[in-house]
């Protein structure tokens, strides 16, 4: 009796616990977007203006 208490509270932590790590990570990997986003985007914008320095500098 007390064993399938146990059991099924145990199961229970178990499940929560999967469905919060699932939480958690899909949040590191919405992060994770973001930042490697706006890394791209600034990395872009800087070439740009390098390469538009360099077409001034031959102008």
């Amino acid at each position: 009796m007390y064993e399938d208490k146990v059991k099924k509270s145990l199961r229970k932590i178990i499940i929560f616990a999967v469905i919060i790590g699932i939480f958690l990570a899909s949040i590191g990997a919405g992060f994770f977007y973001v930042i490697r986003t706006a890394f791209d985007r600034s990395t872009d914008e800087r070439m740009i203006e390098e390469t538009d320095n360099y077409k001034k500098r031959f102008d």
